[in-house]
């Protein structure tokens, strides 16, 4: 308890289950931080200022990643409100 004291609390639990669950650091924070970085990267190259709002958990890695040229497919498919409804009544 004194750990989550001094860091973020969910820094500390993706780090605590990743050492049981390995590809989870990756899939929820590494991965997401590339391809913010690569949104991000791609809104400042067209605008003067870019403003954004991103998780705590997310910071470390945006500043890692800023510099690298990420190949992340910007243009994929976002799911429509309606398929998460019917997860959410699935698990219900």
């Amino acid at each position: 308890m004194e750990k989550m004291e001094k860091t973020d609390e969910i820094t500390y639990m993706i780090q605590t289950l990743s050492k049981t669950f390995p590809t989870l650091l990756e899939t929820l924070v590494q991965e997401r931080d590339q391809y913010m970085v690569a949104s991000l990267r791609s809104v400042a190259r067209q605008s003067t200022s870019v403003v954004a709002v991103v998780g705590r958990g997310h910071l470390a890695g945006i500043a890692a990643n800023w510099e690298q040229d990420i190949p992340v497919r910007l243009d994929l498919p976002i799911m429509p409100p309606h398929s998460l409804s019917y997860i959410s009544h699935w698990n219900a």
